[in-house]
């Protein structure tokens, strides 16, 4: 009996043992298959092939393209915000906030008796800039001298156009709300509010002009207004 169950176990494993091989021969196959398959769809796809003279052209746009500069101000120089117009740098000091030490420029707007601290890596986003350059004012003057362009829109929806222009600090942009607000006498008078705003427009720009041309504001304003007169009286 020992001998007849001794087979069977021997029979039996052999069997097992078959049976692994043949699952290990379908992987094997399997994986050679695989393999094959992959390095197929390799061979058959396309590697889009960058000359050197491609890539000498891209270094040279790269190696083109100006950083813009940095501004620095100092302490005494008079600058513009753009939705509080000029001021003037008071100081520019240190202080810890939250256990960080920033740089702050402290700029001081006399005329809306208001300070303002601006951490100086805030300085881009934040809009603040120099003087403008005498070709910017210039251009400024031409704005002044050109026809008016009001839009047949709702008085509400040119108001809030103004508004954006006179807070973007652009001197050109609010020498166009001054030129499209101007009224000389033969023509129809403002409206309050439209007073409101050419007035708001003309004492943004001349507070610049008189930081440009070195000159008192009520200079300032007479030369805006001479522009303009002189410019309708010849239309």
């Amino acid at each position: 009996m020992s001998t007849k169950k001794s087979n069977t176990e021997t029979t039996t494993e052999i069997k097992n043992q078959t049976v692994k091989v043949c699952k290990s021969t379908k992987k094997t196959k399997s994986t050679v298959n695989s393999e094959a398959k992959i390095q197929n769809a390799v061979a058959h796809t396309e590697i889009p092939v960058i000359s050197a003279e491609k890539i000498n052209i891209q270094k040279s746009a790269v190696s083109s393209i100006k950083k813009l500069p940095t501004l620095t101000f100092n302490a005494g120089e008079y600058v513009v915000y753009p939705t509080h117009g000029v001021g003037k740098v008071s100081d520019i000091t240190k202080q810890t906030i939250a256990g960080s030490e920033l740089e702050l420029l402290v700029v001081n707007f006399d005329k809306d008796k208001m300070t303002l601290r601006i951490p100086t890596n805030k300085i881009p986003s934040a809009g603040l800039r120099k003087i403008s350059d005498e070709k910017t004012m210039q251009e400024a003057f031409e704005t002044l001298k050109g026809k008016a362009k009001v839009r047949k829109t709702m008085w509400s929806r040119r108001a809030q156009e103004y508004e954006n222009k006179i807070n973007s600090g652009n001197p050109v942009a609010i020498a166009e709300v001054i030129r499209d607000l101007y009224r000389s006498e033969n023509l129809a008078e403002q409206s309050y509010s439209e007073r409101q705003i050419y007035e708001q427009a003309v004492d943004r720009l001349a507070s610049e002009v008189s930081i440009f041309s070195n000159c008192s504001l009520d200079e300032a304003n007479n030369q805006l207004t001479d522009i303009l007169a002189k410019s309708k009286a010849s239309v």
